[in-house]
């Protein structure tokens, strides 16, 4: 669960080369550009991580929209420099999560406009959202203890949250908030029908032996501005949950990601390889840094860092990190493109 807002420390500042405005303040591993001398190295503030929305408050008048409400929060690039989050003053407990208690909201994007009776009731409580945690909010104790371990990498797609599932012989599917209706049109009916999941599905789960749930990232017109230029819709698998034990799958593993997209047809995210960790939180973020496989001339949104099935059986820090031990990296040409403000 995303920390919208908590109570950190300031662990760095730097100069901002030209300017004698602003300066760069590091917070987690989050760089966010503040002004000039407000906040020194060990001062306790707030952290807003980007897309939280802070609370109607006079202290956000700064970020009152044409509507005088409060705006999300975004990364920008300032003098070729990306601030991501906003930094405040404050003195208390270092770490407390306020996200609750402060009245903060996260803005999530409408997925696709819900029409002609696409939506059917609310995503079943058995289905697990995928959200992942962005490598800046980890703290550099947690972070250390990923060093010296294997991780796939994919690349992150911009698009929306697609699932489908079978459990108790009925096939059902959902987006990210919604159970969709399999009896109308739309781009999740088109991909179901597209690649036969009704079928598919339940052949899968008779080589299986238990209740399964697909779940990828659905591209296509009108999703996300259609960045990667399809005619019509697609679907890219990056999870695969075993239903009565809640467990998750990732690529390379047994009845992993590779396998059910190799039995249902389907894609899956782009592979980017194999590595092992002995990387700072700049060298994963430039790493992010290129553009997508699926488009060249399309900067990636960024990348997946996963632990694999049986390195996770070992792994002896499970208690801090969530399920599956992943993460995401998001590529800062795609959060800021364009010039500097």
């Amino acid at each position: 669960m995303r920390k919208l807002a908590s109570v950190q420390r300031i662990i760095g500042i730097e100069p901002i080369l030209g300017s004698d405005k602003i300066e760069m303040a590091k917070v987690l591993n989050w760089h966010c550009i503040v002004k000039k001398g407000e906040f020194n190295v060990g001062d306790y503030v707030v952290y807003f991580e980007t897309d939280a929305i802070p609370p109607d408050l006079p202290d956000f008048d700064f970020l009152r929209g044409k509507h005088n409400k409060v705006k999300p929060i975004k990364a920008r690039r300032i003098r070729g420099m990306v601030s991501q989050g906003l930094v405040m003053p404050i003195s208390i407990i270092e770490g407390l999560d306020i996200s609750e208690p402060y009245g903060v909201e996260k803005y999530d994007p409408v997925e696709i406009v819900t029409t002609n009776g696409m939506v059917s009731g609310k995503r079943p409580e058995f289905i697990i959202k995928s959200d992942e945690t962005r490598v800046q909010a980890y703290s550099d104790e947690i972070f250390n203890l990923l060093q010296g371990n294997s991780f796939d990498v994919t690349e992150k797609i911009d698009g929306t949250a697609f699932t489908c599932y079978i459990k108790d012989d009925r096939i059902g599917m959902c987006s990210r908030n919604s159970m969709i209706s399999l009896e109308t049109t739309s781009p999740f009916t088109y991909v179901y029908k597209f690649y036969d999941l009704g079928s598919r599905m339940r052949q899968l789960r008779l080589k299986y032996g238990y209740d399964i749930a697909i779940q990828g990232e659905l591209i296509g017109r009108g999703i996300q501005g259609n960045k990667y230029g399809l005619k019509d819709f697609d679907v890219y698998l990056y999870n695969v949950i075993r239903l009565d034990t809640q467990e998750q799958f990732g690529l390379m593993d047994t009845n992993g990601i590779n396998d059910t997209a190799g039995m249902l047809g389907i894609k899956t995210v782009p592979y980017l390889g194999d590595i092992l960790m002995n990387n700072t939180v700049d060298d994963l973020v430039l790493r992010s840094s290129a553009m997508s496989l699926l488009k060249p001339d399309q900067p990636r949104e960024g990348i997946v860092l996963r632990m694999r099935k049986l390195d996770l059986d070992r792994f002896q820090h499970k208690r801090y990190f969530n399920e599956r031990v992943s993460f995401k990296v998001i590529n800062p040409n795609f959060l800021c493109p364009g010039i500097s403000e």
